[in-house]
């Protein structure tokens, strides 16, 4: 920010002081001993940097343009150019190097840009400086100084820098200042300025780094921006092109002063821990998506036809982009799949805009009576959401957002934080079942997508899953995978043929906090199991297999707090059977060729946290003896879960033997590659004798069946 400070204050000196020299007269003797003695102006950057932070007295503030003024008038009555009643470029150049510069030199192309925001502010040439902007500037000094001290008491609170607690009345202080400081100034700039290119700002920056120096990242942060400056002025002014006017301003205020008012408020009304897990913060919320639906109204009308047409949008996204404000690193190009679900008719008008409003007024009602503790179901959006508190067991997350599987009797209580985080996701699956649900019915009741209208998602979603690090371009059949798991492996999921939107959401859930829970094991990881650097060749990170195998047996309550019932199990295990199970894990979820080497990628940590979730919820929802292992009666009890899947596979005949044989030896006997020579005897008599069927399967065979069902239960 003090980068731009600098910038605004060399130019305004630059231009206020504009009464120069010519280069073939020589200044004044009398001149010359008042400007030597006006040493005020020195400490102008001071006082700017302790203005914008909030530091500057109003003593500081008014001595400092009282100053500029003096150096002014005293410049513009004594000094005379080359030419009567006008002063060329390098004439003020030559002033501000001998007498303000030092040894900073001014380039012909820092030169010609002072010049053009000379005529943003008081018009006329770029050519010449007339007496008569000259006059004009000490009468806009005496405007800027009254702006300046109407700003200065809030500029601590208006800058972000004020500490919390900051009170209401505090925020409506500083925002009716931002107000009418942009209300005065637009006055000023329409009564007496003149055009102005935006897309100059860049050369402007640059120019300016080169003469001033510093870092070079604030500055290119600055020029990255610029796109983004460019298109918010056509979306305000409904105007094309990146000129600005003085016509422009009046309309230019309303919007500015929105964003100012929305941004304040939610820097310091809304929390910034769990804040939208706190009433306050949802009472903050709702004013400002009020001041947001208030701002994307006025764009829209000030658009041609009254719609934002999708070029622009896509234009904004491009600006975002290139200014690094987009999030999770998600490209311009993705996001813009997105936006054509959305918005198939290629305009945003008012209406789908109110459509889109009323979403968000009701998730804001609904989670304002959930934190609270009032009746939230009897609104339609309540009444949705409720649906996912029948889950099995509540979805609770620790302080570190792992979902937590319960352990025999255990359970635990949602909290504000947990039901936010939930409310949340239950959104975002909702506008996914209405946008790609081909059966209206459906739709309308949010009953969930078939296969056939998840892989339509997913082929629109996918770029962006790919930013994420999600999936690569190459898997197209990953909406595969997400059917199967979602349909099989959550906790309220029943096996038949649509992803429901409870599954949806819980799945969604599982792999947020699967992914997130291996971040945080590779962060503690990194420190104890070597990265075999030589090995690293695509840019991903590597682990070694072996070391993480052991590192996880001894400190695996370190790691995954959040599974009791898997802590408990890896405390029982042998070192050689945790091996095994480990091994056994890995080959549902790890590169094969990696694994076999020796190393574990970076993205497989995070699916075997993932998966450790899935394994935890078949022995949380079907182990009611709380024996650890799933007996016969058990067993049979989870068959109608898989049994729509398996009789896929091998026919209605042979769905149920074949899950009781995996559950019995571990492995899916029609995989070949699992196959010994007495599987096909072995299996065959299963089949025909299910007075024999015996199960006790433990965890470690669920990851074994797990491994070996791999290939069905990807999609291949």
């Amino acid at each position: 920010m003090y980068i731009s400070i600098k910038a605004v204050f060399f130019f305004l000196v630059m231009w206020v002081l504009s009464g120069c020299v010519g280069e073939q007269e020589p200044f004044h003797a009398e001149a010359n001993v008042k400007l030597q003695s006006s040493e005020c102006l020195s400490e102008t950057a001071t006082v700017a940097t302790a203005f914008f932070k909030g530091h500057a007295s109003a003593s500081e503030v008014e001595s400092t343009w009282n100053c500029i003024h003096s150096a002014l008038w005293m410049f513009s009555t004594y000094v005379k150019g080359a030419e009567d009643g006008s002063y060329r470029p390098e004439e003020l150049r030559t002033f501000l190097q001998t007498y303000f510069l030092g040894d900073l030199k001014i380039s012909n192309e820092l030169m010609a840009e002072a010049m053009a925001i000379k005529q943003l502010f008081v018009s006329g040439s770029q050519s010449r400086i007339t007496q008569k902007e000259l006059q004009l500037t000490l009468k806009m000094i005496a405007e800027f100084k009254k702006v300046t001290l109407g700003l200065r008491p809030h500029m601590k609170l208006i800058t972000g820098l004020a500490e919390q607690p900051v009170t209401i009345r505090e925020i409506e202080g500083a925002e009716q200042s931002v107000t009418q400081a942009l209300v005065d100034l637009a006055e000023l700039m329409q009564t007496h300025g003149g055009a102005y290119d935006l897309g100059r700002l860049r050369e402007l920056l640059k120019t300016l780094q080169e003469t001033i120096g510093g870092a070079k990242d604030p500055w290119n942060k600055g020029q990255s921006l610029v796109p983004l400056l460019q298109v918010v002025k056509v979306l305000i002014t409904g105007q094309e092109g990146s000129e600005i006017t003085a016509s422009h301003w009046q309309s230019i205020v309303q919007p500015f002063s929105q964003m100012h008012r929305a941004w304040l408020q939610y820097h310091y009304l809304v929390p910034s821990e769990n804040g939208w897990s706190k009433i306050q913060g949802v009472e903050s919320l709702k004013n400002i998506f009020s001041i947001v639906d208030d701002l994307a109204k006025h764009v829209i009308r000030s658009q041609p036809k009254e719609s934002v047409h999708q070029d622009l949008l896509l234009r904004v996204l491009s600006a975002l982009e290139q200014g690094g404000l987009l999030p999770l690193n998600i490209s311009a190009s993705a996001m813009a799949e997105a936006i054509d679900v959305v918005m198939p008719k290629q305009d945003l008008d008012l209406s789908l805009w109110d459509d889109f409003s009323l979403e968000v007024f009701d998730w804001l009602e609904v989670q304002g009576r959930l934190v609270s503790g009032e009746k939230y179901n009897d609104t339609l959006a309540g009444a949705l959401f409720s649906r996912l508190l029948n889950s099995p067991w509540p979805i609770v997350n620790d302080d570190e957002e792992r979902v937590i599987i319960p352990h025999r009797s255990s359970q635990f209580e949602h909290s504000a934080r947990s039901l936010t985080r939930l409310h949340l996701e239950s959104v975002l699956v909702r506008w996914v079942i209405h946008f790609f649900s081909e059966d209206k019915a459906q739709r309308s009741e949010v009953v969930g997508l078939s296969q056939k209208e998840l892989g339509r998602a997913y082929l629109k979603l996918q770029p962006i899953l790919v930013d994420l690090g999600v999936v690569t371009k190459e898997d197209l059949g990953f909406y595969k995978s997400v059917f199967n798991y979602a349909n099989l492996f959550m906790p309220s999921s029943d096996g038949n043929a649509d992803i429901g939107f409870v599954e949806g959401v819980e799945y969604f859930h599982f792999v947020l906090s699967g992914v997130n829970s291996g971040r945080l094991v590779q962060e503690k990881m990194q420190g104890r199991c070597a990265i075999n650097s030589s090995f690293v060749t695509s840019g991903s990170l590597y682990y070694s297999a072996s070391c993480m195998a052991k590192e996880l047996h001894q400190h695996f309550e370190m790691y995954y707090p959040n599974l009791p019932g898997l802590v408990a199990f890896s405390v029982s295990l042998s070192e050689e059977k945790w091996q095994s199970f480990f091994s056994d894990l890995m080959a549902t979820v790890a590169d094969k060729k990696v694994f076999e080497q020796g190393y574990v990628l970076s993205k497989d940590v995070n699916a075997f946290s993932i998966f450790l979730l899935y394994l935890e919820t078949i022995m949380q929802r079907f182990d009611r003896d709380d024996d650890e292992r799933l007996d016969i009666y058990e067993s049979l009890n989870a068959y109608p879960l898989f049994q729509r899947t398996l009789e896929g596979l091998v026919g209605e005949i042979y769905g149920r033997p074949l899950f009781t044989y995996m559950l019995r030896f571990g492995y899916n006997p029609l995989n070949e590659e699992d196959s010994t020579p007495i599987t096909p005897v072995r299996w065959r008599y299963w089949r025909w004798h299910p007075e024999l069927w015996e199960v006790s399967a433990g965890r470690h065979t669920l990851a074994a069946i797990m491994a070996s069902l791999r290939p069905m239960l990807d999609g291949f």
